[in-house]
């Protein structure tokens, strides 16, 4: 049990997640004996058109900061802003990662908006975020329905395919809490 204990105090030791007193006994973990505090990362972000003000207030520094998965740079500041788009998803790594990850959804849409439209087929609807699902009902012009399909949100966006229909004037309706409806040009 004691090597047990060696092994993962040293494991534990090198991954930054447990400190040392000089006597080599145990002294915080990633969480303290007896259920006491965890070592966390933590900070705010301030959503402004296309850019996100973070300002970290615990953690490790150099911070690495991704969108959407991808590593866009480290920085040793604690306050750093992003360019950003609808539905990106900001991440950003301490340098201990038993600290976590602060993360934060990018929602820049208050309305449902259709892109590009008119379209030849292919296009993308821009909704809230806070779908993580939506259900689309497809119209022509007679009022008939054509299409109703259950499209998952990815990044605050819904691809929507009408290459196969013959171009004209569409009308999607988004169902919704607040059902919406949007006006597709189909070349």
């Amino acid at each position: 049990l004691r090597s047990l204990l060696t092994l993962d105090t040293d494991l534990a030791q090198n991954l930054g997640c447990l400190e040392l007193d000089e006597e080599g006994r145990r002294l915080l973990a990633q969480q303290k004996l007896l259920g006491q505090a965890t070592r966390i990362v933590a900070g705010k972000a301030s959503v402004t058109s296309k850019k996100v003000d973070i300002a970290i207030s615990k953690g490790t520094a150099p911070f690495n900061v991704l969108v959407n998965g991808e590593e866009i740079f480290q920085t040793m500041s604690p306050s750093f802003s992003v360019d950003v788009l609808h539905g990106d998803l900001i991440q950003v790594k301490t340098n201990v990662a038993c600290e976590g990850v602060f993360s934060k959804n990018i929602d820049l849409v208050e309305n449902f908006t259709a892109y590009p439209n008119p379209t030849k087929g292919h296009l993308e609807i821009s909704v809230p975020i806070a779908n993580k699902e939506v259900t689309i009902e497809l119209y022509n012009m007679q009022s008939q329905l054509i299409s109703s399909k259950i499209y998952p949100v990815v990044y605050g966006k819904v691809q929507l395919n009408i290459e196969n229909n013959p171009k004209g004037l569409y009308i999607a309706r988004i169902i919704t809490d607040n059902p919406t409806s949007l006006k597709i040009i189909k070349q």
